[in-house]
């Protein structure tokens, strides 16, 4: 694995555990999600093949 697939499965990990920690979903949560999945697509788009 390269390093930015390694950091991004961290931070989806570490993200996901922070917002969904208290149990309770809410439309800013899932935004939230989503934001930090768009996040890691562009990410993945600016650091390109290996």
């Amino acid at each position: 694995f390269r390093p930015v697939e390694i950091a991004a499965l961290a931070g989806a990990v570490a993200f996901t555990t922070a917002v969904l920690f208290t149990g309770h979903s809410s439309r800013l949560r899932g935004v939230l999600l989503l934001v930090a999945y768009v996040v890691v697509v562009v990410v993945f788009l600016l650091t390109g093949d290996r």
